[in-house]
């Protein structure tokens, strides 16, 4: 089931009611964004193979699922920060993360990356972090408000490509 809204307890919700149906699929492949979908996970375990995706790296192997596919968020978060500073031949003062979806660890480990790699440079480089709600009304707005006054930052790094469109 798709959605284009960040709901961990939906996403469990809907492990549990695929894995426990009268046709449960042959395996399921989960992503896991927080500790949220956990027991849904575990209870999955019990019907059908699950493997993981994207975000949840840390904890798949002590849940049980088979095999997991993802990049290192951490080391994805320092790659770009070392991009922008070579791109941009500077040290950064101010740099801004875009954060989509709260409580996603794979984000929060691609920030945190990004974050170290900027102050291994300069411990004084500034990261703020800029939570956007995706069920937000007009998010266009709120984006422009919020970056009315980017100057103040060199990097401006997307957890995800969602709203591109909306920051170019």
């Amino acid at each position: 089931k798709h959605t284009d809204t960040y709901d961990p307890e939906q996403m469990a919700d809907d492990i549990i009611a695929t894995a426990t149906s009268s046709t449960p699929p042959d395996a399921l492949i989960v992503t896991i964004p927080s500790e949220i979908v956990e027991d849904a996970i575990v209870e999955a375990l019990k019907h059908v193979p699950v493997f993981g995706f994207n975000s949840g790296y840390d904890i798949a192997e002590r849940l049980g699922v088979l095999g997991f596919v993802a990049m290192d968020e951490y080391i994805g978060g320092k790659e770009a920060a070392k991009e922008f500073m070579r791109l941009t031949d500077a040290n950064m003062t101010g740099a801004l993360y875009v954060n989509h979806e709260r409580g996603n660890s794979a984000l929060l480990a691609r920030r945190q990356g990004y974050e170290d790699a900027l102050k291994e440079v300069s411990s004084d480089t500034l990261v703020d972090e800029l939570e956007i709600d995706p069920t937000m009304e007009d998010i266009q707005l709120y984006l422009d408000s919020a970056l009315i006054n980017c100057s103040s930052y060199e990097s401006i790094l997307l957890g995800g490509s969602r709203f591109l469109e909306e920051v170019s």
